[in-house]
């Protein structure tokens, strides 16, 4: 496994939040550019007679572009995350760097599950809610049985070479999908980016938890 192997159905997900990320940082520069304009250029044609202005407007261009520079690269870097639609402490944390071989080797792992006579990984995703509604109505995820997932997790496993990053996500996730259908709760993978941000209200959306 010298290279990466995406699953088409992933790959696409990630040009998707990859386009939606520069058309968002391609009107940040345009606001940016409008600000340095309306704040330099009167200082240069001498309409104020302090650099103040042209000051404030230069800082904010400046940190425009280095949140740009910063924040877009990141977008690029998508690993996967399973979502419950149960209380998040009775499932086990995957860990902070969990989903990214995941993501990356998801075309081999369809091809194993498949040649197992099993359901693929890339047919439990979901679209991320956060890109499809508004408050305070946002859609439901599209759930799928955790323990149909389980069966073509445990048969991947043990092709992933121990101790390898496939292997290690591929446990965690077998752990967080046990502790699932003993809850007797529904789940989905999610395709995201290093660039995505999230927080508690963000995460709950995600786990269909609308109120």
């Amino acid at each position: 496994m010298a290279q990466d192997h995406v699953a088409e159905p992933f790959a696409r997900r990630r040009r998707e939040i990859v386009r939606d990320a520069r058309r968002y940082y391609a009107r940040m520069f345009a606001v940016g550019l409008v600000i340095l304009a309306v704040t330099v250029a009167p200082t240069v044609w001498g309409w104020w007679q302090t650099a103040v202005p042209a000051a404030i407007g230069t800082a904010i261009f400046i940190f425009v572009l280095i949140t740009i520079v910063g924040s877009l690269p990141m977008h690029s870097r998508a690993y996967v995350w399973p979502y419950f639609d149960c209380a998040p402490e009775r499932i086990p944390h995957p860990g902070e760097r969990f989903g990214r071989a995941l993501f990356r080797f998801s075309g081999v792992l369809d091809e194993w599950a498949r040649e197992a006579g099993l359901a693929p990984i890339t047919d439990f995703e979901s679209p991320d809610v956060m890109n499809l509604g508004r408050m305070p109505h946002w859609p439901a995820p599209q759930w799928h049985d955790a323990a149909a997932l389980k069966r073509t997790v445990d048969r991947l496993v043990t092709r992933a070479r121990e101790g390898s990053p496939l292997h290690a996500d591929l446990v965690a996730l077998q752990a967080a999908l046990g502790a699932a259908c003993a809850a007797g709760a529904r789940c989905y993978l999610l395709v995201a980016t290093l660039g995505g941000g999230t927080n508690a209200r963000v995460e709950a959306i995600r786990r269909g938890e609308n109120a």
